[in-house]
């Protein structure tokens, strides 16, 4: 190529720098020609006085544009009608049609849901018409000449919607023609096996100043046209410019043919290696997914080298940078998104703009609308990737994305972009019966999918935040239902993972959006998820008969739980599931190592397990509960904390093991038995109450429980610790207790012995101390129920000759108990004395083997468990 002499006006770099990590390659070659409509020659008549047509289906919530430019493109027999409207603020927005057609005489009929459209070509502009024909939209609506019908063809990889949307811009044929001339110059040049020799590297220079288009206009229409064709890899990231011309350049790394054909080559390669992935049957979602994932397992992003300064070489700049380097920086990852994106089928834009620096993202359409995409900020640079920024909607995109202004001048021109979808997407994997159906984009598409109402469907919520020694925060979008029931089908499952958030772990959050509320028609499981709800009044889940199961490491419910016929809810996680909204079912049934938090107040016929809490959310306002049924085969643990007022009818087990929590006198739970319980009842109260009282002994107003007349006190154990938070301690006992509907709570006197001993003559009511090894009082004879609560440093207890009696759970809460010193002065002890311990406890027995197997029958003790060792003076149990 013949050398030209060079004057340098402008120089404008655009090399986008940003966190990207990614290379892409493109290689050139023709797509298929588009369909060339016929043009009619007809002049358009002057504009009619009846109302304008308006495309069927426009929103009567936008403003009334003040103009309108219609590209047509037809294929076969069918259409893609976009519209690009402009309003008086300059705001523009776009409309995309696109059904049936048929042609006669010139005058297109285009079908569509709403009713035809009809339009003529006018040289070479297409115009929405009436019925016959001769009447144009008015002027005020068709906007300057249209679109250009001029068509073009992009090689593969490469797009023309700013082509098209050029013709907007008051100059657009102009702008238009010097696009096209672009686009010539490159065509030759990928196809030719010319050394370029020019100095600067210029493959062509463009007079813009004889198109009489502005130097601003001509870089413009250089940015739109190196944005939108990643497939010419060779073109420099600069612009040069001079008054009249605009000179075209490459990169130098590219001058010379051997090295254009090795890229090409590479990329070439590349385009087979993601082909392999993709099958006929794929949908757009689940090709974009791939792609995704391709992209970010090619590349790192690009530094230069002994800095953390982004790579400015032309290859971190390209598709090269994917296909051959395996690093690259915004625009590698961008491109090569848009460019084999586009290949393989799909829409794709990569649009330039703003997020604190200049940065390269893309846009994809996937079943009809689009969002947006960021494999730069995907790239964790850890073997998974995030997906957090696939699939944006404009709430998430816009927060952190500031796209380029369309039609703004020079370097920051940037043509009208469609609009983005409202909605994120939140990827999901459906499986039928365990075989994959395939990743759907929201948890509504995946139940569309279901059509086997025999089968079991399991839905796979993503887990948006990675895990593993990456621990950046990522927004986590959201996975949300807007249907207002499941599908009638065997059962769903839906699988939550959990966030990694500044080591922080929490449980996928599952929204329900319907304001309606949502309806089972099937058993639905939750596992490592929470439901929840941000709609201004709480919305309800209607059980209908059906089973909710809540496996795994499933967080809090926000949603009000309502059951009919035989509804219930079945709790088998490894810790607690909260309900926070009111919960109406049948049953519910508590896993053995599961703890279910009732937070908002329940009406519940049975509930069967071993730990339930009524901690009401709103401690002022406190929660009414009502359950008929309390069932168990060994120990249930019920706590009520700070207001909660249960109605409890049956309880069934060998002991039922009650604690009541509270702040001060005023929070102090509610305990009504309406039935008899058959269970051993030990009741804990527990309490930490104003330290301004501390000198005034608690006396509560109200019973601590209420039981119907004629209850036998023989199965009520009841304790009290009442903590005060300045560290003093305050304990009531009324050892003739007896509860009656009218009872109430009396106080006694204490002494506190030894500085650490709470003790009622010669009874021990509470240790307050804090030592590991600790030596009971000699004037103790009694070790009162929760005497040693709670106390997570204590290892070894030493009883003295003269303690009788040991209640049940005197050693409750104590993790690090791993020695008891008995006395052979003992006589009544209970086989709940050391509940809830974490080590195998060392019991050392001051007597014989004789009278250890005689103390144990007469306490009506059969077996001892595996935890317990007794080392007695001729042996050991």
């Amino acid at each position: 190529m013949m050398k030209r002499p060079f004057v340098l006006l402008v120089l404008l770099c655009l090399l986008l720098t940003t966190s990207c990590a990614n290379p892409l390659g493109t290689i050139p070659g023709t797509a298929p020609t588009e369909p060339s409509p016929s043009q009619s020659a007809q002049t358009p008549t002057p504009p009619p006085t009846t109302a304008p047509v308006m495309l069927p289906g426009l929103s009567d919530t936008l403003p009334e544009p003040i103009s309108a430019s219609y590209h047509l493109t037809t294929e076969r027999d069918t259409y893609l009608l976009n519209v690009i409207y402009r309003n008086e603020d300059g705001t523009r927005y776009s409309v995309t049609r696109e059904g049936a057609y048929t042609e006669c005489d010139g005058l297109y009929t285009l079908s569509t849901a709403d009713g035809p459209l009809y339009g003529r070509y006018v040289n070479g502009t297409f115009y929405l018409t009436d019925e016959t024909g001769q009447s144009p939209l008015p002027s005020s609506l068709r906007g300057g000449s249209g679109v250009s019908e001029i068509a073009i063809t992009p090689a593969a990889g490469n797009r023309a919607d700013g082509y098209f949307d050029l013709a907007n811009h008051p100059g657009g044929d102009r702008m238009q023609t010097l696009y096209r001339d672009m686009l010539a110059a490159c065509e030759t040049f990928a196809a030719s096996t010319e050394t370029v020799t020019d100095t600067n590297h210029a493959i062509a220079v463009l007079d813009y100043a004889a198109l009489s288009l502005s130097k601003d206009e001509a870089i413009a229409v250089w940015k739109i046209f190196t944005l939108e064709n990643p497939a010419y890899y060779w073109l420099s990231t600069s612009v040069y410019t001079s008054s009249s011309h605009l000179y075209l350049c490459i990169d130098p790394l590219y001058e010379a043919p051997a090295a254009r054909r090795s890229a090409d080559a590479d990329i070439r390669t590349m385009i087979e290696a993601v082909r392999a992935r993709i099958t006929d049957d794929m949908r757009e979602l689940e090709i974009a997914l791939i792609l995704h994932d391709f992209i970010l397992e090619r590349v790192d992003y690009a530094y230069i080298a002994g800095t953390k300064q982004p790579e400015t070489a032309i290859w971190a700049h390209n598709v090269v940078g994917a296909s051959t380097m395996g690093a690259g920086v915004c625009e590698t990852y961008a491109k090569t998104f848009h460019f084999l994106g586009t290949i393989l089928g799909l829409d794709v834009l990569t649009v330039s703009g703003d997020v604190g620096e200049p940065h390269a993202w893309n846009l994809v359409c996937i079943e009809g609308e689009w969002y947006g995409v960021d494999l730069t900020w995907d790239d964790t640079k850890e073997k998974t990737h995030a997906y957090t920024h696939f699939g944006m909607g404009a709430d998430q995109l816009e927060k952190e994305h500031t796209a380029d202004t369309p039609y703004a001048t020079g370097g920051g021109y940037l043509y009208a972009l469609p609009t983005v979808s409202e909605r994120d997407i939140a990827l999901v994997t459906l499986y039928e019966n365990g075989i994959s159906l395939g990743v759907y984009a929201g948890i509504d598409d995946a139940m569309r999918a279901m059509t086997n109402a025999d089968a079991d469907y399991r839905i796979d919520l993503y887990n948006y935040a990675y895990e593993g020694a990456h621990l950046n925060t990522y927004p986590a979008l959201r996975h949300a239902i807007l249907a207002d029931k499941t599908p009638a089908v065997k059962s769903i499952t839906i699988t939550g993972g959990h966030l990694a958030m500044d080591r922080y772990r929490e449980q996928t959050a599952l929204y329900f959006y319907n304001v309606d509320g949502f309806t089972l028609q099937c058993d639905l499981s939750v596992e490592n998820a929470a439901l929840t709800s941000e709609l201004s009044s709480m919305s309800t889940l209607r059980l209908q008969g059906y089973t909710l199961t809540f496996t795994g490491e499933s967080g809090a419910c926000h949603i009000a739980l309502i059951g009919e016929q035989d509804a219930v809810i079945s709790v088998k996680t490894v810790d607690e599931t909260i309900l926070h909204a009111y919960t109406r079912v049948a049953s519910v049934g508590v896993r053995s190592g599961s703890t279910l938090v009732l937070a908002g107040g329940a009406e519940i016929e049975t509930v069967e397990g071993a730990d339930l809490r009524l901690a009401p959310d709103d401690v002022g306002a406190g929660a009414d509960y009502h359950v008929s049924r309390l069932m168990g085969s060994a120990q249930i643990n019920l706590l009520l904390s700070d207001g909660a007022k249960l109605n409890l009818g049956r309880a069934t087990a060998r002991v039922l093991e009650v604690e009541l929590a509270f702040e001060d006198e005023r929070t102090f739970p509610t305990l009504v038995f309406t039935e008899a319980p058959k269970a051993q009842v030990s009741i804990l109260v527990d309490g930490n109450v104003n330290e301004a009282t501390v000198a005034t002994p608690i006396n509560l107003a109200r019973p601590i429980a209420t039981l119907p007349q004629g209850t036998s006190m023989d199965i009520l154990d009841v304790s009290f610790a009442v903590w005060y938070s300045g560290g003093g301690v305050i304990v009531n006992r009324d050892f003739l207790f007896e509860i009656k509907d009218d009872g109430k709570l009396q106080t006694i006197d204490y002494n506190i012995v030894e500085n650490d001993f709470v003790v009622y003559g010669d009874i021990l009511l509470l240790y307050i101390g804090d030592d590991a090894s600790v030596t009971v009082p000699s004037m103790v004879r009694e070790i009162y129920p929760a005497a040693f609560l709670g106390l997570d440093r204590l290892e070894r207890v030493t009883l003295g000759e003269g303690v009788e009696i040991i209640q049940p759970s005197a050693f409750l809460r104590c993790p690090n108990l791993k020695e008891i010193d008995l006395p052979n002065t003992l006589s009544r002890f209970s086989a709940t004395f050391a509940g809830a311990l974490a080590n195998a406890v060392l019991i050392r027995y001051n007597g014989t083997l004789t009278e250890l197997y005689a103390l144990l029958q007469k306490n009506g003790i059969s077996a001892v468990s595996g935890a317990f060792t007794f080392v007695c003076k001729d042996g050991t149990l």
